[in-house]
């Protein structure tokens, strides 16, 4: 019993340890868009949201809707703030997870301008197809369509 309650203990240590960068995030909106992001995707937001706004149109053609809510995306530096700040929704988020849809109006991505989860032009992509995700998520969330996840790229 006791070596349970130092193990929860231990766990909510580091969940309070884990990384908390919303309060060092900027914000930038087009639209359709709120894009939370930090320092490193500064250069780039404006190029990166204007990518992401050119698919809007085409996401809701192409799932024939009208309309959809401004969604918030938000780009995390690491891993464990990107799980932190999803966990109650996701629980444990795989290690090779770089990008998650937590409701329709929220995406959750690692940045597009760290090199160790691919490219920057393949992130981008990636953050369109988290958005044609969201926009799919019309019903009410059950655990099994909770996320979309996109697998971190395989080192060459």
């Amino acid at each position: 019993m006791m070596r349970r309650m130092r193990r929860v203990l231990f766990v909510s240590v580091l969940a309070l340890a884990a990384p908390a960068q919303g309060a060092n995030l900027a914000e930038h909106k087009t639209a359709h868009f709120t894009f939370r992001y930090p320092a490193i995707d500064a250069a780039s937001i404006a190029g990166t949201a204007e990518r992401v706004e050119r698919e809007y149109e085409r996401v809701l053609r192409a799932l024939s809707v009208t309309d959809m809510p401004r969604v918030n995306v938000t780009f995390y530096t690491s891993h464990a703030a990107l799980e932190a700040a999803t966990r109650h929704v996701a629980g444990v988020v795989p290690s090779w997870t770089c990008g998650l849809v937590t409701a329709q109006d929220q995406i959750h991505c690692m940045s597009p301008n760290d090199p160790s989860w691919g490219p920057y032009e393949r992130r981008v992509g990636s953050i369109a197809r988290e958005v044609r995700f969201a926009v799919g998520v019309v019903r009410p969330f059950k655990r099994s369509h909770l996320c979309a996840i996109v697998p971190r790229p395989k080192e060459t």
